[in-house]
């Protein structure tokens, strides 16, 4: 099986908060994607109720050969943070002994590979091209591994080249990014109109955190947030997944304009972190 980019309600976990969130896919703009017994998880209900994650759902190929497929996180044209290409592995990783048992190869590393890095060697395999949400740069690599499985001539898997690092690519936090997925483009317009209305002396702004604090479909929080800030013209505006690039293209395109609030309440970095050295990423995330 070939999986490409599937991200949210495929390879990447649910109870990872990085990239596309279950309040995405319950949501009115990709509800269609998700049998209606997993709507209750984006409200009432969280992602940590569900019985299952994605490396269940994974594990359930084995022992049949498996491809993983992403496009980069960073770089021209990469496909970016949202699909979680690094939870997407930890769960690749935390399916293989279900291949190991039945007497399969697994990844045969739990070391998140660079870009380029095709990890081929087992009946469940794994790589990341340079490009974006797409399977096409990596269809020769996947060709060459099937070609082991359905009796055809092998070639070659091309190797990365030597000089290759085998660190993750390096991100800006300081440099602000567009979300461009239906979703964000919709809360977007409906932060605009919030700002547009005024009014606000207090702003929180932030990523999922900050937003189920003021959202209808987590009713604890919202009574909480009714009970402590009536009265206070509150306003949130925090979105889901949004890393600090994010926040930052946000409030300087129309989120912040014509708001003077008293008060800015921030919480942002969370999808920054896990990303390779701890220190620099907190040194990255302030400078951001």
């Amino acid at each position: 099986g070939l999986i490409g980019s599937s991200g949210a309600g495929g390879a990447k976990p649910f109870r990872r908060n990085l990239g596309e969130q279950v309040e995405n896919l319950a949501g009115s703009g990709e509800y269609h994607w998700m049998s209606g017994t997993f709507l209750k998880y984006g409200g009432p209900l969280a992602p940590c109720d569900m019985p299952v994650d994605s490396h269940e759902l994974i594990a359930m190929c084995a022992p049949r050969p498996t491809f993983i497929s992403y496009g980069a996180i960073t770089g021209p044209g990469a496909e970016g943070y949202w699909v979680d290409q690094r939870g997407s592995f930890i769960a690749a990783v935390a399916a293989g002994p279900a291949w190991k048992l039945l007497g399969k190869k697994d990844l045969g590393t739990s070391e998140f590979p660079a870009v380029g890095v095709a990890l081929t060697d087992g009946e469940l395999a794994w790589r990341m091209h340079s490009g974006g949400h797409t399977t096409g740069p990596n269809i020769d690599t996947y060709v060459a591994w099937a070609a082991r499985y359905l009796g055809g001539t092998p070639k070659p898997v091309p190797a990365a080249p030597a000089t290759q690092p085998l660190a993750r690519p390096a991100f800006d936090p300081a440099t602000p990014v567009v979300r461009n997925d239906a979703n964000s483009k919709t809360a977007h317009e409906q932060l605009l109109a919030k700002a547009k209305a005024g009014k606000i002396d207090v702003y929180f702004l932030g990523d999922s955190i900050t937003r189920r604090w003021g959202a209808t479909d987590y009713p604890e929080f919202l009574a909480n947030w009714k009970k402590n800030f009536h009265g206070w013209n509150a306003a949130n505006f925090g979105w889901g997944a949004d890393s600090v690039q994010n926040v930052l293209w946000r409030i300087q395109n129309g989120e912040l304009d014509g708001v003077n609030p008293k008060v800015i309440v921030l919480m942002a970095g969370t999808n920054n972190v896990g990303r390779g050295d701890a220190a620099k990423n907190a040194a990255d995330i302030a400078a951001g």
